[in-house]
C-alpha cells in the first residue's frame, strides 16, 4: 500500500504492480495494421488498474483520457499507454485512437488505446525504457492486486482501518505488505545504496593514502634537499620563505592530480550519467568542491615536511652535507 500527504482526504486505487516493485510480466504486442517486423521488439509490461489509480499516483496526462466507470465488461476494450510506449510505436503520431491487442490469437478482439500518460518508474528510479500498457480491472480482471492509497496519515495508522474495511467486504482476503511509498523505493535502492557507501568508504581512504603518499614524499624530498634548505638559510632565507617553498612543492603536485582527475571526470560522465538518477553527471558544486577539498588536504600533508624544514639548523646541514 502507498500512502502520501494530500489535504488529510484518502484516495485509493488498485494496481496489479505498484511504481518501483519491479514486477509484473511483459507480453506480445501486436499492433493494427502492422505486419510483424523480423528482430523488431513488440512487447510492453502489462499493468491492471482501477479507474482511480492512475490519479491516485497523479500520472501527468499527456493525451486522451483516464478510464471511466463506463469502461466495462461488453463495451470496447480500451487501454492506456505511457510515453515510452507511444514513442516506441507511434514515433511523430498520436497514438490515441489506434488498436492493439496483448496476444497472438488471430480471433482476439483489438483493444483502443484511449490515453497517453507521462512514464512511471515502475522497474525502479534508476530503469528507463521499458513501455507500460495500462487495462482496466472492470473489463480484465487480475488474481493479485495491490490497494494503493493517499493520505495524511501514515501506513501503520491506516492499516488497521483498511484491514477492518477489506475483510467486511471478505474475511478470508489477507492484507499484508502495508508501507508507504518512501520504504518501497528505499527497498529498491538497497543494494546501490550499499554500493554507494562502500565506493563513499574506499574514497576517504583513497584520500588518506593520497594524503600519506604526498607526505611521505615531501618528507623524503625535505631529507634529501637538507643540505640545499640549510645554504639557504644561512645565505639568510627566512623560515617563512622554506615553507613557503615545501608547500608550493606539494600543491603543484596535487594540482597536477586534481587536473588530471577533471579531465577524466568529464570524459566519464556520460557513463556515469547511465548509473545515477536524477543527479548531473557534471554537477559544477561537486566539480568545485571536491578539488578544494583535496587541495586542502594536501596543503595539510605537506604543512608537516614544510615546519621540519624550518627547523633545520644551518651549522648542523653544512656539516653533514
Amino acid at each position: 500500500m502507498l500512502a502520501s500527504k494530500r489535504n488529510g482526504t484518502l484516495y485509493t486505487g488498485i494496481s496489479s504492480n505498484l511504481p518501483a516493485s519491479g514486477t509484473g510480466f511483459v507480453v506480445p504486442l501486436n499492433i493494427q495494421d502492422r505486419p510483424p517486423q523480423p528482430g523488431a521488439d513488440l512487447s510492453a509490461k502489462l499493468i491492471s488498474v482501477s479507474p482511480e489509480y492512475l490519479k491516485v499516483m497523479q500520472a501527468s496526462l499527456m493525451s486522451g483520457r483516464h478510464f471511466g466507470d463506463d469502461d466495462q465488461r461488453g463495451k470496447q476494450l480500451v487501454t492506456i499507454i505511457d510515453e515510452t510506449t507511444a514513442r516506441r510505436f507511434w514515433p511523430n503520431e498520436d497514438a490515441v485512437g489506434k488498436h492493439l491487442k496483448w496476444t497472438q490469437q488471430p480471433n482476439a478482439p483489438w483493444v483502443e488505446v484511449i490515453g497517453v500518460i507521462k512514464d512511471i518508474k515502475h522497474e525502479g528510479l534508476d530503469a528507463d525504457g521499458m513501455p507500460h500498457i495500462y487495462r482496466s480491472i472492470y473489463q480484465f480482471s487480475s488474481r493479485t492486486m495491490s490497494v494503493a492509497v493517499r493520505s495524511a496519515l501514515p501506513a501503520s495508522t491506516l492499516e488497521n482501518q483498511i484491514r477492518k474495511e477489506v475483510q467486511s467486504v471478505d474475511s478470508s482476503l489477507p492484507v499484508f505488505d502495508v508501507m508507504n511509498m518512501t520504504e518501497i523505493v528505499d527497498a529498491t535502492l538497497a543494494s546501490r545504496r550499499f554500493s554507494a557507501t562502500l565506493i563513499g568508504a574506499f574514497a576517504v581512504l583513497a584520500i588518506l593514502l593520497a594524503s600519506v603518499g604526498i607526505y611521505g614524499l615531501l618528507a623524503y624530498m625535505v631529507g634529501q634537499r637538507q643540505n640545499e634548505i640549510g645554504v639557504r638559510m644561512a645565505l639568510g632565507a627566512q623560515p617563512s620563505s622554506i615553507r613557503k617553498l615545501i608547500l608550493t612543492k606539494g600543491a603543484t603536485l596535487a594540482g597536477i592530480g586534481v587536473l588530471i582527475g577533471l579531465v577524466m571526470s568529464t570524459i566519464s560522465a556520460q557513463f556515469v550519467a547511465s548509473q545515477l538518477y536524477g543527479v548531473r553527471p557534471i554537477d559544477p558544486e561537486v566539480f568545485l568542491s571536491v578539488p578544494i577539498l583535496l587541495m586542502v588536504v594536501s596543503l595539510l600533508a605537506s604543512y608537516v615536511p614544510a615546519r621540519r624544514a624550518t627547523k633545520i639548523d644551518p651549522i648542523v646541514a653544512l656539516r653533514e652535507g
